[in-house]
């Protein structure tokens, strides 16, 4: 009983510990089908991950209560801290950026950047492999292309990455090449 209650307190300090870390989001609202803003929506604080429910952030019980979502449960917010993924109980998790939205999911799993570093989550929100590398693509046919010690470097509207060392993982997290060859060696390597 002792353990029941001490995981309730822990969830309730989880959720209220960072309150003052609210930020004011857009996200599509259901009965509307528009983009509407919201004051308090989000509650996040960089840096600190809620190892309990396993999100980064929750949203506020109204945005929750009247998003639009999708066929896999999930609605997304833009906020000045980024963007996220939410479910409808309120969990979110941060996404990376990509073409003026969310990561898309491929192979099942999305890009998140925590503490600087990439790493997948699924449908559910679920970190499937942590955010370790400084940069890693989207799936294609099961192998993302992971770099350590890269750097984004502006390109007009765009960003290339460049330098650092690269490889492979597949959607386990397992590395299938290791993370020692050039960019255009990987590249090779993969064709």
């Amino acid at each position: 009983m002792k353990k029941y209650y001490s995981i309730i307190f822990l969830l309730l300090l989880a959720k209220f510990a960072v309150a003052e870390n609210n930020y004011e989001c857009t996200y599509l609202q259901s009965a509307r089908q528009d983009l509407v803003s919201e004051e308090h929506c989000l509650t996040y604080t960089e840096g600190i991950r809620n190892s309990i429910t396993g999100g980064d952030a929750f949203v506020s019980e109204k945005v929750a209560a009247t998003a639009l979502y999708d066929k896999n449960g999930l609605s997304y917010l833009f906020s000045n801290v980024g963007i996220f993924y939410f479910t409808k109980s309120g969990l979110a998790r941060r996404a990376l950026t990509y073409d003026n939205g969310p990561d898309y999911f491929k192979n099942g799993l999305a890009r998140t950047k925590w503490n600087e570093k990439i790493g997948f989550f699924d449908h559910q929100l679920s970190i499937v492999i942590d955010p370790k590398y400084d940069f890693a693509f989207p799936f294609m046919a099961g192998i993302s292309r992971v770099c350590m010690g890269c750097r984004p470097k502006k390109d007009g509207e765009h960003t290339e990455i460049i330098g650092g060392k690269w490889g492979a993982i597949n959607l386990k997290g397992e590395i299938v090449h290791p993370i020692i060859y050039s960019k255009p060696e990987l590249e090779r390597k993969l064709k």
